[in-house]
């Protein structure tokens, strides 16, 4: 009987060993691996000076103020100071510093007298957005930002990071979390097989939860449309906020949204569309100019751009093809530096 049992147990330790290193390759855990601090302006910042090597062998380096760029130390008034604000697409998820694609413009402004600082950042929204514009701009002396929207800023709401560390204790920590809470997510930052249980029980809970839902396909899309109507006065409040900000600091500002594959196929694509155009329309009453990237994906190109985990993550082709269309813009604005319209460079 001991002997099953022993025979048993080490069938399960050996199983168990066997996924930490097949599951991998078939997961994503970038989403985890960052430690984060609070900010009392911006929501959170990444931990600064961190090195860290993803599931998918990429390593994350963040900086003295904590992103994902090259140290910020002197600023150099006489270069276009370009910041991209954005979540974790422009903080690259997936893909390595040198590939994200405002590291990219960046290298390609070499020549420009210009350069591009990165301030992505996985979980943020538009709140983090404003807060990163009055902790920054005027610190850092910039002269244009391009806040890169997705589409679920739309629903303006903080998000939190999955793990805090307190700079005072060094504890880990995070908010309204028990200490078993706490050491789950640290092991679940160190084990791809708890992450895996994690993400398969947030799965299930899902579908448990839709499984009581007996509307058809065509009614579910018009609650969600009629959640995207409720929520504009919201969105528009917060864009307005950062246009007077940009005002104020007589600062240029240009906004796009990231278009994703579920925008271009599947089952929610009438909502997404509708969503969109819904966020354009604000821009375009808030006087904010806007730069259209929804084209720049179609049904026969967008599988070979993003991640195979989702359709939301550019891959390093996918950064380099945005980088290339977001080109033009960053060129208009060196020219407009050129022009001397800028009061930062003062």
């Amino acid at each position: 009987m001991f002997r099953n049992l022993a025979l048993l147990i080490g069938v399960v330790l050996l199983c168990l060993i066997a996924l930490e290193f097949s599951l991998p390759l078939i997961i994503d855990r970038d989403f985890v691996n960052i430690l984060y601090r609070e900010d009392h302006s911006i929501g959170f910042l990444p931990l600064p000076n961190q090195k860290i090597r993803s599931i998918q062998d990429k390593v994350y380096k963040t900086n003295n103020y904590g992103f994902r760029d090259s140290d910020w130390d002197a600023v150099d008034k006489t270069k276009t100071r370009i910041g991209y604000i954005g979540d974790s697409v422009t903080f690259g998820m997936g893909v390595s510093d040198t590939e994200i694609f405002p590291s990219l413009l960046d290298s390609m402004l070499a020549n420009e007298n210009a350069e591009v600082y990165n301030f992505g950042v996985g979980r943020y929204a538009t709140p983090n957005y404003y807060g990163i514009l009055q902790s920054f701009a005027d610190s850092l002396k910039l002269d244009a930002v391009v806040i890169c929207f997705l589409l679920n800023d739309y629903f303006v709401e903080t998000n939190e990071p999955y793990i805090y560390i307190e700079a005072k204790s060094g504890r880990w920590a995070r908010k309204s979390t028990s200490s078993f809470g706490v050491w789950f997510r640290w092991q679940m930052r160190k084990s791809a097989v708890i992450s895996f249980a994690y993400l398969a029980y947030l799965e299930l809970k899902r579908q448990l939860s839709g499984s009581s839902d007996k509307r058809t396909t065509q009614e579910k899309t018009e609650a969600k449309i009629t959640k995207i109507i409720g929520w504009k006065d919201s969105f528009k409040l917060q864009v307005g906020k950062i246009v007077e900000l940009c005002d104020k600091a007589e600062l240029s500002l240009t906004v796009c949204i990231i278009p994703t594959g579920g925008m271009i196929e599947g089952p929610n694509v009438e909502e997404l569309q509708f969503q969109y155009q819904t966020m354009v329309d604000v821009f375009n009453q808030s006087g904010v100019k806007y730069f259209d990237l929804k084209d720049i994906f179609t049904k026969d190109n967008y599988g070979e751009y993003f991640h195979h985990f989702d359709v939301v993550h550019p891959n390093e082709k996918g950064h380099r093809y945005i980088a290339g269309k977001m080109y033009p813009i960053v060129m208009e604005l060196v020219e407009i530096k050129d022009d001397s319209t800028f009061s930062n460079s003062d």
